[in-house]
C-alpha cells in the first residue's frame, strides 16, 4: 500500500479512506477479510478519478 501511496500522490487520509471502501468492497464481495484484489480494485477507480475527475 505504502508503494501505491508514493505513486499516486496519495496523503494519509486518502490511505485510509480507500483502506474503508477496500473494506466495504470486500464485504460486498462475501470475503472475511480485505485481500490485495479488493485494495487493488479501489485503487484503480481511485487513479481513474485522478486522471478523469469527471468520469
Amino acid at each position: 500500500m505504502d508503494e501505491a501511496r508514493r505513486a499516486l500522490g496519495l496523503s494519509l487520509r486518502a490511505v485510509v479512506r480507500c483502506q474503508a471502501v477496500a473494506a466495504t468492497v470486500a464485504a460486498l464481495d462475501g470475503a472475511v477479510v480485505v485481500e490485495e484484489s479488493h485494495l487493488r480494485e479501489v485503487l484503480e477507480f481511485r487513479r481513474e478519478l485522478l486522471i478523469d475527475p469527471a468520469g
